[in-house]
């Protein structure tokens, strides 16, 4: 089993270094895996040992492995409303809508071979709960970020709560935060173990169709450094897993999404409000899918039908598109699945103020003069630690 580790690590360092001379690489690789220079979010136990066959065999199985697919495939329903390239925002609308009772493949998260690499990298860990798993997939869908530059690789999350990042990396057993500029911070997969373990928890179990995009460019580029140093001597990382996963309100994905893309506001003017959940989307397939979400949460929640949840808008000071639930009948959809699916830290604190002010407003607390000036401030102070 550690000949597989020696060999996977080996593979990576190569693959990031393919720029080199020859006779640089083969000094570098072969200082590269050192036991006694660990980085400090992951500690492992290895065995320097050469490259065999053994090794090489069942690496090769590991990877033959996890290309099984799941058996839905959207993409197969000939009854489904897919939107084209040149279609309007307004006709992805509208297909999107013809959609909303059909079911849609919904538990294809497959974390296996996370966990068989989890067991080999940390296995003195307590292993992360596959409900954890999900809302962290979310998150990092929201903030995180796959780089490939100056021929290294990099995986990491952003975030201004230092308190969620450190909370994700107790959770995970691996990554460490760092901090940014502008009171934000980093939460880094730098050790070959870290990114390794990243890599096969994300694999297969992106949803939304930007990340798998960034995913795919980003293990053809490593697998071709690798091919094109190596002379293709060893087995290459396993390519992209095709998904089709719909976010839907049956787990926690959306909350972790929530926590890193999501934003709860409510405008009070004389007698009157605006209440508003709001998604934060840069890419107009990922509006699609969240949008077909949104306004799916009516026939998952078994309250009250209504004509429609979401609708969206354009930013122009941001560059992005919003998704947004408006009015208090509109938010007791999203409110039962909070319930179920709790946001954490900041964005939690921020959702329990919301709810607060939507209680009063509920109750028609504005309409009284006394308590109206009092309402309107808890409604700005609602974003006030996000």
């Amino acid at each position: 089993m550690m000949t597989l580790v020696m060999y996977m690590l080996m593979c990576w360092y190569i693959g990031s270094m393919y720029n080199n001379s020859n006779e640089e690489m083969m000094d570098q690789s072969s200082n590269s895996i050192n036991t006694n220079d660990k980085p400090d979010d992951v500690k492992m136990s290895m065995d320097n040992k050469s490259v065999d066959n053994e090794m090489m065999n069942e690496f090769n199985e590991f990877n033959d492995s996890s290309m099984t697919k799941p058996e839905n495939n959207i993409m197969n329903d000939n009854s489904i409303m897919l939107p084209d390239e040149e279609d309007s925002l307004d006709e992805i609308i509208n297909k999107m809508n013809m959609n909303n009772t059909k079911d849609y493949p919904t538990d294809n998260f497959n974390f296996n071979n996370f966990y068989k690499m989890y067991n080999m990298f940390m296995k003195y860990n307590k292993v992360p709960t596959e409900e954890f798993l999900i809302k962290f997939m979310g998150f990092f869908e929201g903030h995180g970020h796959l780089l490939n530059k100056n021929n290294k690789l990099y995986f990491y999350i952003t975030h201004k709560d230092k308190e969620m990042l450190n909370y994700m990396v107790s959770m995970l057993g691996f990554g460490h935060v760092s901090k940014m500029e502008k009171k934000s911070y980093r939460l880094n997969f730098s050790s070959l173990e870290s990114m390794m373990l990243l890599y096969n928890l994300i694999n297969g179990n992106l949803v939304l169709p930007s990340n798998m995009e960034k995913l795919n460019m980003f293990m053809n580029e490593y697998n071709k450094n690798v091919g094109m140093n190596m002379n293709n001597e060893f087995t290459q990382l396993t390519l992209l897993m095709k998904t089709d996963m719909m976010p839907t309100t049956n787990h926690s994905w959306l909350s972790g999404y929530t926590d890193a893309k999501g934003c709860f506001t409510i405008s009070m003017m004389h007698r009157s409000f605006k209440i508003r959940f709001m998604l934060t989307i840069n890419d107009i397939e990922d509006m699609e899918m969240l949008f077909l979400t949104m306004n799916n949460t009516k026939y998952d929640s078994g309250l009250p039908d209504v004509k429609m949840l979401g609708d969206t808008q354009f930013n122009d000071k941001s560059n992005n598109t919003e998704l947004m639930m408006n009015g208090l009948k509109n938010m007791q959809y999203m409110m039962n699945y909070f319930k179920k699916y709790n946001l954490t830290f900041s964005k939690g604190t921020s959702y329990t103020k919301f709810m607060n002010v939507y209680n009063k407003l509920k109750n028609k607390e504005h309409l009284n003069p006394k308590l109206r000036k009092s309402t309107k401030k808890l409604s700005k102070d609602i974003n006030m630690h996000t």
